[in-house]
């Protein structure tokens, strides 16, 4: 089954927040400097989950109005954003590279908010890789940066990360630990949204534990606070996703089948895509394995049918191999090799695409590099403010110790005579 336990996004955000989008967009395409970066900062969170492609799109548009205007802010949270886009379509190594190449500047001006910002964009993108030596180090150097600000919530921020570190290493008690202290500084001050994931990921772990109890119990708990938050579709149906495996993974198949059915009313409700090919997918396994092959056929087709309306191609292959799976289980082999060079042809597509979008990187990178090295932009980034200030000081000592040297040899003067 299709699991939505591994929250790597971190930037959840349900389609109620869509009310705030067109606000935000105005303030993007037609605001000051100022207002197109914390713009393109709340775009960037919503886009995440919801659209992958218009993250390239603001990303290089805040990029290009940020070398137009020779404004640095614009040009760092523009690559930030794209580099956001190159970990959701699994150029995670592009990201960790795009991302690295920014700390040098946030580092001379001592933005501890935004190196936080990165270094947790970093440690996800070696979570992504399993990398557990290089995220655990990220992570820690982002709970570093995270400290030194006075938001209490963005304190634990980085906790996420360490905990799911903690989880590529198989340390099972010390991510438990890491995300108990997370959910314990979210809940005092209210940020139930994030209490909801937290509590999803105590699920998972406890669920990879095969501690179905301890998992039902949290994911329930995620639930309860996804409900209080502002932001409540996607989570709410996210944990009755969770609870309806663990529910069926313990053999209460009752349960776990109304559980399905809550989630895909809840996806179909909010129209997330994805997610709804998803539970399409889950109710298929569900009477596959339960001996039903009918009803498996019926859902599976449900989520082959969506998944090609909709283009996406790596969930029209999974239903592909699921129905193939059905087939051979009724020695129904000819039928099986006909769904799976169905399967195999979307791979080519896929593998198409693929190429055709590292082709497109590849020229977004040089238009970058060129347009950097056009506009004078050193380390892709120009002189911030703080560095003329410093420069300014300097100059001011200069002149300071310069006139105490000319009153000192005037009263030498005047004494003498």
């Amino acid at each position: 089954m299709k699991k939505t336990l591994l929250l790597l996004c971190l930037f959840t955000f349900s389609y109620s927040f869509a009310q705030n989008v067109t606000a935000l967009l105005e303030d993007f395409r037609n605001g000051t400097g100022k207002e197109r970066v914390y713009a393109c900062e709340k775009l960037t969170e919503y886009y995440n989950a919801e659209s992958q492609d218009s993250l390239k799109i603001i990303g290089e548009d805040l990029f290009l109005y940020g070398i137009d205007n020779h404004y640095y802010p614009a040009i760092e949270r523009g690559k930030i954003t794209i580099a956001h886009y190159l970990l959701t379509i699994g150029k995670h190594a592009d990201c960790i590279a795009m991302t690295k190449a920014l700390l040098s500047n946030m580092e001379e001006r001592g933005d501890d908010q935004l190196l936080g910002t990165a270094c947790r964009l970093i440690a996800l993108g070696y979570i992504h890789q399993k990398d557990q030596k290089s995220s655990y180090y990220w992570s820690l150097r982002a709970i570093r940066h995270d400290k030194r600000s006075d938001n209490p919530v963005t304190k634990v921020k980085s906790f996420q990360m360490l905990g799911e570190t903690y989880i590529l290493k198989h340390e099972y008690q010390k991510a438990i630990e890491t995300y108990q202290r997370y959910i314990t500084v979210l809940k005092k001050h209210k940020e139930y949204q994030k209490v909801s994931v937290g509590y999803a990921r105590l699920g998972a772990i406890y669920q990879l534990q095969e501690d179905y109890g301890i998992a039902t119990r949290f994911f329930r708990y995620s639930m309860e606070y996804a409900k209080k938050s502002a932001f409540n579709t996607n989570p709410v149906a996210h944990a009755y996703n969770n609870l309806a495996i663990v529910y069926f993974e313990s053999g209460d198949t009752a349960q776990a089948r109304a559980y399905f059915e809550k989630a895909l009313d809840l996806r179909l409700k909010i129209k997330n895509f994805k997610a709804i090919s998803e539970s399409y997918y889950n109710l298929g396994d569900y009477y596959f394995y339960t001996s039903d092959n009918d009803k498996a056929i019926f859902w599976y087709t449900k989520s082959l049918d969506f998944s090609r309306k909709n283009n996406l191609k790596n969930e029209t292959g999974d239903a592909l191999k699921a129905l193939a799976e059905v087939a051979k289980s009724q020695d129904d082999f000819k039928g099986a090799t006909i769904y799976l060079e169905q399967e195999q042809a979307i791979q080519n597509e896929i593998q198409l695409q693929n190429t055709e979008d590292d082709d497109e990187l590849s020229r977004l990178k040089e238009q970058i590099m060129r347009l950097e090295i056009e506009a004078e932009v050193e380390n892709s980034g120009i002189d911030s403010p703080q560095k003329g200030v410093a420069k300014l000081k300097w100059e001011w000592l200069v002149i300071g110790a310069l006139s105490i040297i000319v009153v000192f040899i005037l009263l030498r003067r005047r004494k003498t005579t």
